[in-house]
């Protein structure tokens, strides 16, 4: 949806204010959705300063910290998440959604919300690839979270690897190096 952006953190650059103002003048940003923890921004304004100042603005603020490369704490807190994001842009509003790049935690959210919306697993990569970047999501972790995701949601199970039935693991004896 193109009510639904990624990006990267507002005050990257060092300018807190100015990003968020740009983000609610030019993209209509309603709500906010910030996965950092409350750390140090570039404009010397802390995470947490910086909702405030978007709250500030008239946007909803949903601040669910993840560590760099993580996914959210379980399937339950994505559904809360991403249905807070969809029924926000069914009712017309703008989000935003950001981490440190725009990218890899970014990339797990916005990937659950196109899966929620009816997107296959393989869909919602191609599309986050297309639409954001080749490497969004960063991690492996953060592209099979969609996955469980979207088995969850939709009971959509993972497709196997064409050609495998089952893997069969036999144990054989370790043979002992002969003493001479």
């Amino acid at each position: 949806s193109d009510l639904v952006g990624l990006t990267s953190a507002p005050g990257r650059g060092g300018q807190v204010d100015a990003d968020l103002a740009r983000l609610r003048g030019e993209y209509g940003m309603t709500m906010h959705v910030c996965l950092l923890p409350d750390e140090l921004l570039n404009g010397g304004v802390m995470v947490l300063d910086m909702l405030k100042r978007s709250r500030a603005m008239g946007a909803a603020v949903h601040w669910h910290p993840m560590p760099i490369g993580g996914v959210p704490n379980s399937i339950g807190a994505a559904r809360t998440l991403v249905g807070a994001i969809v029924s926000a842009a069914r009712d017309g509003g703008h989000v935003v959604i950001h981490c440190t790049e725009g990218v890899g935690r970014s990339g797990v959210i916005g990937g659950c919300v196109l899966v929620e919306l009816g997107s296959t697993p393989p869909e919602a990569l191609e599309t986050l690839a297309r639409r954001r970047s080749p490497v969004c999501p960063q991690t492996a972790d953060q592209r099979s979270f969609i996955e469980d995701y979207a088995e969850a949601v939709h009971g959509w199970a993972r497709p196997r690897p064409k050609g495998i039935q089952a893997l069969r693991i036999k144990a054989t004896p370790r043979r002992r190096a002969k003493r001479h």
